[in-house]
């Protein structure tokens, strides 16, 4: 249905990659002939994470004695370190602020270590890393380069505890005798504004190589070094051999495969344990509990296989998918749920094949290549993810192997079915978010000052005052730049002097006080297009103090409304579509949602219209109201709900895009502290994102520990307050993106 096209622009591909699994120990080695320059050098490698929260060496290089070495690696906290030692003195010790933890996409990482200037870098996705500096760069050799063991995903130290990686790594680079930026490997796509690996053009120096695992002829030739010098390494329990250890894997930067997700443990809250590059799921827990998968498609014919490695007599669900309203699935003693269809019975061994078309709303299973039943699952589906669910409350450990095509499928897919990766997932109308919405940080100058470089008109700006108590601005062009709303109080609109022009490449704003241009002072503004393509619509009406119908352009329902009397002192209204017709919810206070029909009628909008009740705040006899109105657009925007689990380790809120900006409110209760959200990837700039403002309040930013960690596909919450993340709370969010799944890099 979907033609594969590449996802990077420039045209650079990444054929293959190697899957490591630490459960089998696996890693490369090579020992050089002799030693290049041991000061100067650069090691660049493509990365996707599998097992989080652990230690794991990318690199590294021993000296027979473990006094002395050089590791290059992932620590507990899923910081990247450089670490390097000699006669147990420390050398080297930098580490990012940053965790990277997010296991849906890949990362670029770039060690970059020059002695002779004692300088160390961490570069990732071509950005360099803030560092916490232990021990400065000491001027002398060390031993990375030096003709002793190195390492690529274990520790190289006998006598430590082995950190062996698990994950997947393609394109390594290794310079001798240059400390190069990532700009060498990578550069940002003009199509899709992420950051895309292209071909090294340099030199490598005497001991460098080039590992691009193309040549799978045997283990021995995967390990061949592609520089031309000849440095080749040795794999070590990385299997050709088809079936569930096969390693030699298709998914590499430029073309993402599905992996099971182990941040979602939306499902009874807990993950399983998800080992072997997230594609294998254990649970021997007496608790009903599944694990969902990174890839939500919501149309098309898609196939993927599961092999069940353990069926104990409890009897689990290897056969299964989430859809967005509940499990389909086909338990091993052949009982169906969620879906009207026979089941099947199935052991220990059998390869499972699933083959869901979205539009059909069916779902084939296959059990070694035989057609076994076609299920019709009671609900359509609409979104679905992949799915291992043990099914059961026996304490017995089940265990299942997906593949997603990422290596070959054991059986021919049925005729028209795809792989789950990124190439197939469809083209997204949006390709780049900051083409339609962007979060930007300025300084006021409390002067006439313009801002460019955004890139499109923004037809509504949204800024505040990070600094100081301040008003929430809102201003539109459907309005005009002197006509302002304040999300946080209940004032008509006032008119005053704030944005003298909206240009096509940005805004010029006037010389006005604290609320948005004080000289000196930090701001943020949030920019939205108004677009059918991005489903962004601003309406204005007058109101009839009778129940009736707005006209909207949007061309499809709007999945969130937010509404304010322009002409009286009222409070301003929202619609989300998880809150349904019959509730509204006050955006301007920290109140739960109230069941009325003054907001709307009852009503749902519909592709053209929208309907307003007898409330004064969205339909006041003879006053002037504005609408802003947001329509749900795959890749770009997302507008749902999520339960609270009250943990650290919180829901994961799949949104198949990396987020740009994310607004939370919690609506099942209020009161003092329940405020509308809002955090973005302008301020805090990576993981943990900590960085608050609220739209219902005066107060200049604020921060927690931990809030969320944003990701390629979606968001995680890591903090355990009531507001956010209640045990059996019930939350909405409004969310865009910065890219699609299909394009995104890993954060």
């Amino acid at each position: 249905m979907f033609t594969p096209i590449s996802n990077n622009s420039q045209g650079y591909e990444i054929a293959k990659s190697l899957r490591f699994r630490s459960s089998a120990t696996a890693y490369l080695n090579r020992t050089p002939a002799g030693a290049g320059n041991q000061k100067v050098w650069t090691w660049s490698g493509r990365v996707k994470r599998g097992t989080l929260g652990s230690a794991q060496i990318l690199v590294g290089a021993s000296a027979a004695s473990d006094n002395s070495y050089f590791l290059c690696y992932i620590n507990a906290s899923d910081q990247l370190v450089m670490l390097s030692a000699i006669g147990a003195v420390t050398k080297c010790s930098v580490s990012t602020t940053a965790v990277f933890r997010d296991p849906a996409a890949w990362y670029h990482v770039v060690f970059y270590f020059d002695a002779v200037n004692t300088t160390a870098r961490i570069y990732v996705n071509g950005v360099s890393q803030t560092l916490t500096v232990a021990t400065a760069v000491v001027n002398e050799n060390q031993q990375m380069n030096a003709a002793i063991t190195h390492r690529i995903g274990r520790d190289v130290r006998a006598s430590f505890t082995v950190s062996y990686f698990d994950g997947y790594i393609t394109e390594v680079h290794f310079i001798d005798g240059q400390a190069l930026d990532p700009s060498y490997f990578g550069q940002t796509d003009a199509l899709t504004g992420q950051w895309v690996p292209k071909r090294y053009g340099g030199s490598y120096g005497t001991n460098g190589y080039y590992l691009n695992f193309v040549t799978g002829t045997s283990t021995t030739t995967l390990g061949d070094d592609a520089s031309g010098n000849n440095n080749d390494w040795t794999l070590n329990n990385i299997s050709l051999t088809s079936g569930v250890t096969y390693d030699w894997m298709d998914d590499t930067p430029t073309n993402n495969f599905c992996v099971l997700n182990p941040l979602d443990v939306s499902q009874n809250g807990s993950a399983g344990t998800i080992t072997n590059g997230n594609l294998q799921r254990s649970d021997g827990t007496a608790t009903n509990t599944g694990t969902l998968s990174t890839f939500w498609p919501t149309s098309g014919k898609w196939y993927w296989e599961v092999t069940a490695t353990s069926v104990p007599a409890g009897l689990g669900y290897f056969l299964a998918l989430r859809s967005d309203v509940g499990t389909v699935g086909v338990r091993s003693d052949g009982n169906v749920t969620g879906a009207s269809g026979s089941g099947f019975t199935y052991t220990s061994g059998d390869v499972l094949g699933v083959a869901v078309d979205v539009e059909a709303n069916s779902v084939a299973c296959y059990k070694n290549g035989v057609l076994q039943t076609t299920l019709t699952p009671t609900t359509a589906i609409t979104s679905f993810s992949p799915q291992h669910s043990d099914g059961t409350t026996t304490a017995s450990t089940q265990t299942s192997v997906f593949n997603f095509g990422q290596r070959p499928f054991t059986y021919t897919p049925p005729t028209g079915y795809k792989a789950l990766c990124t190439k197939n997932l469809p083209t997204t109308a949006i390709k780049n978010g900051k083409k339609y919405f962007d979060a930007k940080t300025r300084t006021g100058t409390g002067a006439t000052a313009t801002t460019t470089g955004i890139g499109f008109q923004p037809d509504f700006i949204w800024t505040k005052n990070r600094a100081a108590v301040a008003s929430n601005v809102l201003i539109d062009a459907v309005r005009g730049g002197n006509r302002i709303l304040n999300s946080d109080l209940t004032n008509a609109e006032t008119t005053a002097g704030a944005i003298q022009s909206f240009n096509s490449d940005g805004y010029t704003y006037e010389s006005t006080g604290a609320a948005t241009n004080q000289n000196a002072v930090a701001y943020i503004d949030w920019l939205w297009k108004e677009s059918v393509t991005s489903g962004f619509d601003i309406v204005t009406y007058t109101g009839t103090g009778v129940a009736h119908t707005v006209a909207h352009d949007l061309g499809d329902a709007p999945a969130m409304m937010i509404i304010k009397n322009r002409s009286s002192g009222l409070a301003w209204l929202a619609y989300h579509q998880a809150l349904g017709a019959t509730n509204h919810i006050v955006f301007n206070t920290t109140a739960a949602a109230v069941t009325s029909s003054g907001g709307w009628n009852n009503t749902a909008p519909t592709s053209s219209v929208f309907t307003v009740g007898t409330g004064t705040s969205v339909n006041e006899n003879g006053s002037l109201h504005v609408a802003y109105l947001f329509a749900e657009v795959a890749g770009f925007s997302k507008f749902g709900s999520y339960t609270g689990n009250g943990s650290a380790d919180g829901p994961f809120v799949n949104c198949g895009f990396k987020p740009r900006w994310i607004m939370i409110k919690r609506t099942d209760t209020g009161g003092a502290g329940y405020d509308w959200f809002i955090l973005d990837t302008a301020r805090d700039t990576h993981n943990v994102s900590v960085t608050y403002l609220r739209a219902n309040l005066t107060n200049a930013e604020a921060t927690l520990s931990a809030f969320l960690d944003v990701t390629s596909n979606g968001f995680k919450l890591r903090d355990t307050s009531l507001t956010i993340n209640g045990s059996g709370g019930t939350f909405i969010y409004a969310a865009f993106a910065e890219a699609p799944l299909k394009y995104a890099t890993a954060r």
